[in-house]
């Protein structure tokens, strides 16, 4: 999967302050010879680094861009008419007419182009590999931002290509977040039903889904309510019902399984974590029984953690 190799390397390297400059100002003026001119081309040695740094980042985001996928989405028209984001992705697509057309004849259904990243080009959008994609754009358009002051910056190209990449699919992968909800209802009528959602389109249910879809609508701002002018504030990606499915994961235990009733995982607690924490929903967990079931993780001989 190309977007999880390109993630994992970039977030490592970032981790460990790969692309941090040491005397930033030895990049300004490049061209001048920066540390006395002693490398190729007039530059020094350090300017050749911070150079390659950013070409580095520019392949990186050729690499995800070219992982993304369009796909053709199915909504009810009231939906779209009730949801600012999916109105405003129309009118991105010039499909405003389709929705006064289909309300006149009372059609159901409206088609938007939606789409997410796959694991390579002309692949299935994934949640996995859209997770990845979107964590490595933003990585590289913070480095970019970070030197907005100075606009011949390496980093500052691909800086502003990610974040170009990221609002012009922002819409897009809403959209296709919401294709992938999975209403469950309750043979207990006097409960609440719960929202799962599937990596893909007729894929798998699990935990992981609703973490890897989450947290880049987080980075994008598509959980603000207040964002997009969404109507009534009523955010589907915020709905109780999320909570309440990420909730029913957990075991006895303590831990987290993929879906109600499977055995608790170290790897699917920390995505049924994440995501509660990024919907401010932890409460709605026992959490003192995952605390006791993360401590006994710890194996006693060797001091690491077990699955």
């Amino acid at each position: 999967s190309h977007p999880w190799m390109v993630y994992w390397c970039l977030h490592s390297l970032d981790l460990l302050g790969h692309f941090d400059i040491v005397g930033e100002n030895t990049t300004s003026g490049l061209g001048g010879g920066g540390l006395g001119g002693s490398g190729r081309g007039g530059y020094g040695f350090e300017e050749i680094e911070v150079l390659q740094k950013g070409q580095l980042l520019q392949r990186i985001v050729s690499t995800v861009e070219h992982c993304w996928t369009d796909v053709p989405l199915s909504f009810d028209v009231d939906e779209v008419a009730n949801d600012a984001r999916l109105k405003k992705l129309c009118e991105e697509q010039s499909i405003n007419s389709c929705i006064s057309n289909a309300e006149k004849e009372k059609e159901k259904k409206i088609s938007i182009t939606g789409g997410g990243f796959g694991g390579g080009p002309q692949q299935m959008p994934h949640c996995a590999p859209t997770y990845a994609a979107v964590l490595s754009l933003c990585i590289v358009a913070s480095l970019g931002l970070e030197r907005k002051s100075k606009k011949d910056h390496p980093y500052r190209a691909p800086g502003r290509r990610a974040m170009e990449v990221l609002t012009k699919r922002r819409l897009q992968l809403y959209a296709y977040f919401l294709t992938l909800r999975e209403r469950e209802t309750t043979d207990d009528s006097h409960e609440e039903g719960r929202t799962a959602f599937r990596m893909q389109h007729d894929g798998e249910i699990d935990v992981r889904a609703s973490y890897c879809l989450l947290a880049p609508c987080y980075l994008l701002g598509l959980l603000d309510t207040n964002n997009d002018n969404n109507i009534d504030n009523n955010n589907p990606l915020q709905r109780p019902s999320i909570s309440r499915h990420i909730a029913s994961c957990q075991t006895f235990e303590g831990g987290f399984g993929a879906e109600p009733s499977n055995e608790a995982h170290g790897g699917y607690t920390f995505c049924a974590l994440a995501a509660l924490r990024i919907l401010g929903s932890v409460s709605a967990i026992d959490v003192g029984a995952l605390s006791g079931w993360l401590a006994r993780r710890q194996m006693g001989f060797e001091g690491g953690f077990q699955g």
